[in-house]
């Protein structure tokens, strides 16, 4: 807690209908002094030009009065800390004999409700700085009698506090860690508040957004309007290298508490796991206690055993097993224990890891809506998905390196961006053939190859990158894009091609390349039946 002590505050300047023994007693009041500590570091004393706000409300007798927000004895004067705290002018007691309260806040402000006193902590606490002039103090001292003393005044966090420790866990060592980029925010917290200046109580306010603490180099620290954050929305955010990590759990952020978060990141051979361990600060022992997993669209994912998918029709998806056309049963690399459909989601759960998706697997599943694969995948066989037309939300796993030909074919639902994981060298034959509603994708620099038609009537793909490490395009790979005004090619050297690698809407759409390879692009076969469209660009 910080103290501040002000020496013989006293009343209003001296009326006109003062007598002449008020006024010797007026004589004798002392200035007004304080003696404090200076230092931060352990949140019990103030800084040098930290300025306080101060009320004081005089006695009718024995009886109390009431603060309001103008009419008092004294109404949020301002002192300010040099070598002592001093007043913008000299205050005295009303008399002698007339008992006050004193009402004190920091930072010193202009209330015109002290009531309903709007306060907001810092959205970004990430400097220092922005932390501290997060924090709100509020004292109050009752039934003072008139003094020559020291008034003596405690002011109390009127905020929470949260300090989120990050530590190594099995995988991990504290140096990895330390090395790095890592990033926390806590989420779903409301930054504004009303403050009663006459009770010392915060009310949060307003709509939630995400703090960003601020990393002293041993822990992270934010100050957060009390308040409670339920299990069913987000706590923490937790990003690693750019890799994204949730949590969320019932806790309920008090006035006046610091409550300590501890994470122990692991990293075990399914991806990396977050285990979350809270305890209250003061003397509430309650843990809350969960676990996350790494998410890189900020959603969760199944575990490596499971397959999360939902339906048209809120009923099972079975994997295709395509006896009647003779196709192979599908492989996942371990055997289906269980396929449930409850509250909305299907749960396929595995007696093992599953490491690929086979051939034909959802094949013709028109009743797909949407399908999350776990992280462990690296495969996902021909045809796998095609004919899904009603699939509009699909996840390539981080550790794929091989997609199969077709394996998306007539997915015409598909929306918005698929990113190819780095670590893919090839996109196969019509991988993506006739995904209509397809509006962007991104190819890591691991691609080597483009096949045949891999694109053809994507028609809302509206631009695309190849990147430098692509040395084969096949033909018709982008016919029919009819939406597809750039194309951006990185390589230096031309990747081979074939006849009628774009279509007769090419003449129409820019093809950028690095500016030392113009010339060479429009020279090469097949390249340089789109000359005209070709034109340098800097990567």
């Amino acid at each position: 807690m910080k103290r501040f002590s002000l020496f013989a505050l006293a009343a209003l300047l001296i009326g006109c209908t003062q007598n002449d023994s008020q006024i010797e007693q007026l004589a004798d009041r002392m200035p007004i002094k304080i003696s404090l500590e200076k230092s931060r570091a352990n949140d019990t004393a103030f800084e040098s030009g930290d300025q306080v706000g101060l009320y004081v409300v005089n006695y009718n007798g024995s009886t109390a009065g009431t603060l309001t927000s103008t009419e008092n004895h004294i109404s949020n004067a301002c002192f300010t800390l040099s070598t002592d705290w001093r007043a913008d002018e000299e205050l005295y007691w009303r008399d002698a004999s007339t008992k006050a309260d004193f009402y004190a806040y920091y930072p010193y402000g202009n209330p015109t409700d002290v009531s309903a006193y709007p306060f907001s902590v810092k959205i970004d606490q990430s400097a220092e700085a922005d932390y501290w002039a997060s924090d709100f103090l509020w004292g109050k001292r009752s039934g003072v009698a008139p003094t020559k003393n020291a008034v003596t005044i405690t002011t109390e966090h009127l905020l929470s506090n949260a300090l989120v420790y990050i530590k190594a866990g099995e995988g991990y060592t504290a140096e990895e860690l330390a090395a790095a980029d890592v990033e926390v925010k806590i989420c779903n917290i409301k930054n504004s508040a009303t403050i009663n200046l006459a009770t010392g109580v915060a009310t949060a306010t307003g709509g939630v957004t995400e703090i960003i603490p601020w990393n002293t180099g041993a822990y992270y620290r934010a100050m957060i309007v009390p308040q409670t954050v339920s299990a069913d929305t987000n706590l923490i955010s937790i990003s690693i290298n750019g890799k994204e990590y949730s949590f969320a759990t019932d806790i309920t952020f008090t006035a006046g508490i610091q409550h300590k978060i501890e994470v122990t990141v692991s990293a075990p051979s399914n991806g990396l796991v977050v285990n979350f361990s809270i305890k209250e600060w003061s003397v509430d022992d309650n843990i809350y206690s969960g676990e996350a997993t790494y998410n890189p669209d900020d959603t969760p994912m199944p575990a490596n055993n499971e397959i999360w998918y939902t339906s048209t029709d809120g009923q099972i998806i079975e994997p295709y097993s395509g006896e009647e056309n003779n196709y192979a049963t599908p492989s996942f690399g371990a055997n289906i224990m269980s396929n449930t459909y409850e509250n909305g989601k299907g749960t396929i759960k595995f007696d093992g890891e599953i490491t690929m998706v086979g051939d034909y697997a959802f094949f013709g599943c028109i009743n797909l809506i949407n399908i999350t694969l776990p992280s462990g995948i690296t495969s996902i066989g021909e045809f796998a998905f095609a004919g899904c037309e009603n699939l509009d939300n699909f996840n390539i796993p981080e550790n794929a390196i091989e997609i199969g030909k077709y394996a998306l074919y007539d997915c015409i639902s598909i929306t918005g961006c698929i990113i190819i994981p780095n670590g893919v060298s090839k996109i196969g034959e019509g991988t993506f053939a006739y995904c209509s509603s397809l509006a962007n994708i991104v190819l890591p620099n691991s691609i080597t190859s483009i096949g045949w038609s891999a694109f053809v009537d994507c028609d809302n793909l509206s631009s695309i990158t190849i990147p430098d490490s692509v040395a084969e395009i096949g033909g018709a790979f982008l016919e029919g894009c009819d939406k597809l005004t750039k194309v951006y090619c990185k390589p230096t050297t031309p990747p081979s091609g074939n006849e009628c690698m774009f279509d007769e809407n090419a003449l129409g759409r820019k093809i950028y390349v690095p500016h030392s390879s113009v010339s060479v692009y429009k020279s090469t076969q097949y390249w340089s039946d789109y000359a005209d469209s070709i034109e340098g660009y800097d990567f």
